[in-house]
């Protein structure tokens, strides 16, 4: 079922695990945190704030933080892929994670 998310009406949707979805657009996407596991995720990263806002995690910005925050819902090398890309952002942008053992 077509949802509104930040960059229009999603096109497709993909159920990763209970209260994770990932919503793609014609031009876009992001994941979509229900507010249970947004809490989860505020509980690991209190100071983290997502560029689209809320739980909407954009995939050019901040997805790779899901992934992270919840590594048991997704396969062996993305949360690998995800930890490396947080891990290059360092100091342009994720430097508030800079002691995280990533």
């Amino acid at each position: 079922m077509p949802a509104h998310t930040p960059w229009g009406m999603s096109q497709d949707s993909d159920k990763i695990a209970d209260g994770i979805v990932f919503y793609s657009t014609a031009s876009h996407g992001g994941y979509k945190l229900s507010p249970a596991r947004m809490t989860e995720f505020i509980i690991q990263f209190p100071d983290f704030r997502t560029f689209a806002g809320g739980s909407w995690f954009e995939e050019d910005c901040d997805a790779a933080m899901v992934p992270v925050a919840f590594p048991d819902c997704f396969p062996t090398d993305q949360v690998s892929m995800a930890r490396d890309c947080v891990r290059s952002m360092g100091r342009h942008g994720y430097e508030r994670f800079a002691g995280l053992d990533l």
